[in-house]
């Protein structure tokens, strides 16, 4: 509005608009500026216009005048996620808590309708994760334990502040890695072995075998303390022997073995048997007594009249050490019993 103190035609003003965007037009006569294309808040928030004023006279005269025209923010825009899946490695040592991933999402609006606040929606496991809506941290509500699983997938939405509320989604795959929780565990237990007596060096007895829940595929076996008598492959967990045994001397062995893994630190078990050492026919009989043996007996006395007794003993064992007599030399006049 603008005013012209002459009278007639020197005091009639009509108005021109210099808008650079061509976004406005003035109405010449009243001055009344309208809009003549649609605005765009996030393209550019203010305006500078320029009206001029100007009389009917001759010489004609004129004012000018600056306007500012601020664009108001409606909710036009949806939040928009940096990426559409999102992928995260968390190690199932962390403790609960544990931050491990953020999540980004921009809303071009602004004020409440550009704030965006983040909600966990669904997910195989999202009851096991939370998310601060304000930053979008990624944090575990629990213990995680990769041997019961060792992934998990999220659905994360994205939800401006204005109204009515615009909103995004993305996907988020987590990958829960591996940590040396777990110690190793003998399978086949409890072990029975044995190995016959007399056997060469480097005779076969048998395995170990163990496995590890945390998928450690390099097992390290070892017997501790060390044996004379046998010797383990420290990677197959066959045992065999390192000397020839002997069963009459000592007829079983008691052995610890060891199996360690290869995290940082190691993680080992134990487990204790006893190997049986079987019996050959190696031994001779001997008698209890060396040389001779000299009996007396009175003439006349009846068939089956004792006249002495000889022992002798087997070191073998079963039927090996049973020993049985009978006379091969001299005449047939004594039975043995």
């Amino acid at each position: 509005m603008a005013s012209d103190r002459d009278s007639g035609a020197n005091g009639e003003v009509t108005y021109q608009l210099d808008d650079p965007t061509g976004h406005f037009t003035i109405v010449p006569s009243d001055g009344q500026i309208k809009l003549l294309r649609q605005l765009d808040h996030e393209k550019q928030t203010q305006h500078q216009l320029m009206v001029i004023a100007k009389d009917g006279g001759s010489p004609q005269r004129s004012t000018e005048l600056t306007i500012f025209i601020n664009v108001q923010d409606v909710n036009d825009n949806s939040p928009v996620f940096e990426k559409s899946r999102y992928v995260f490695s968390v190690s199932e040592a962390e403790p609960v808590n544990h931050q491990f991933g953020q999540l980004i999402a921009t809303d071009a609006d602004s004020s409440n309708n550009g704030k965006v606040t983040y909600l966990i929606q669904n997910g195989d496991s999202y009851q096991m994760f939370g998310i601060f809506p304000d930053t979008g941290l990624l944090y575990n509500k629990v213990r995680l334990d990769r041997e019961k699983e060792s992934t998990h997938d999220l659905q994360v939405i994205a939800v401006d502040n204005g109204f009515p509320t615009n909103s995004a989604t993305t996907q988020v795959h987590i990958i829960v890695t591996d940590a040396n929780d777990n110690s190793p565990q003998f399978t086949g237990v409890p072990y029975h072995f044995f190995v016959e007596e007399n056997r060469p060096p480097a005779t076969d007895v048998g395995f170990v075998t163990a496995t590890d829940k945390d998928g450690s595929e390099v097992l390290q076996y070892s017997i501790k303390p060390t044996n004379k008598y046998f010797t383990i492959d420290p990677e197959s967990g066959e045992i065999t022997t390192s000397q020839q045994l002997d069963r009459e001397t000592q007829d079983s062995h008691s052995l610890t073995v060891v199996v360690s893994d290869q995290g940082k630190p190691p993680i080992s078990s134990s487990v204790r048997f006893t190997i049986r050492v079987l019996d050959l026919n190696d031994n001779s009989p001997v008698f209890s007594r060396s040389g001779h043996y000299t009996a007396r007996i009175k003439e006349k006395k009846p068939k089956g009249t004792p006249v002495t007794s000889v022992l002798a003993v087997d070191k073998d064992n079963g039927i090996n050490g049973t020993v049985t007599y009978s006379l091969f030399r001299g005449q047939y006049i004594f039975a043995l019993v």
